[in-house]
């Protein structure tokens, strides 16, 4: 009888002990709406940590600061029309420090201020933690109030371009932000 109760105890503990390890390899839903056309959807498992995420890559610390300290993003998730998290802009405590990195060979790769092969970037990052099972609705609207350069010439003219939200045709301005996106997160 002793010999049942201590494998019973022990396969009990085992069992308590064993859970984390089998939820903490579960990676993180890391979903960027600003990287997408509108209307993806995205699936999570119940259980899985989801997070919202921006990002802004510049040539120089400067311009990366000046991107944070100047845009704002709004965040709203909705659970059968009901909103469940809503983040008000500007929201700019969810922004990491800048940090250097090695640009991607297609990405800022003409750096016209700093011919280096290192650049800064930041990242924004809200947790949405786990949700239950169901259908979410999301809405993400980034907007920069004035243009903004990250030090890149990406036409090849020799002058750095410059990111606005209303583009008139100039060849040195792209029609890149305000970025509003809509997503879908089905959670099973």
């Amino acid at each position: 009888m002793k010999r049942v109760i201590v494998i019973t105890f022990l396969l009990g503990l085992i069992l308590i002990l064993a859970t984390p390890l089998v939820w903490a390899d579960e990676e993180p839903l890391i979903i960027t709406p600003s990287n997408t056309n509108d209307g993806p959807i995205y699936y999570a498992a119940v259980g899985q940590e989801i997070f919202i995420r921006a990002g802004w890559g510049a040539c120089t610390r400067g311009l990366v600061e000046a991107s944070r300290h100047t845009s704002s993003i709004a965040l709203k998730i909705l659970s059968e029309g009901v909103p469940l998290v809503t983040v008000e802009p500007p929201s700019r405590e969810y922004w990491n420090k800048p940090v250097t990195y090695e640009p991607d060979p297609n990405g800022i790769n003409a750096c016209v201020m700093t011919p280096s092969k290192e650049a800064w970037r930041t990242e924004w990052f809200y947790s949405l933690g786990t949700l239950e099972p169901g259908e979410y609705e999301g809405h993400f609207l980034w907007t920069f109030p004035h243009p903004l350069p990250d030090g890149g010439d990406y036409d090849g003219d020799g002058h750095i371009d410059i990111f606005v939200s209303d583009s008139r045709g100039n060849s040195d301005r792209f029609s890149f932000f305000t970025s509003e996106r809509t997503f879908t997160i089905i959670v099973e």
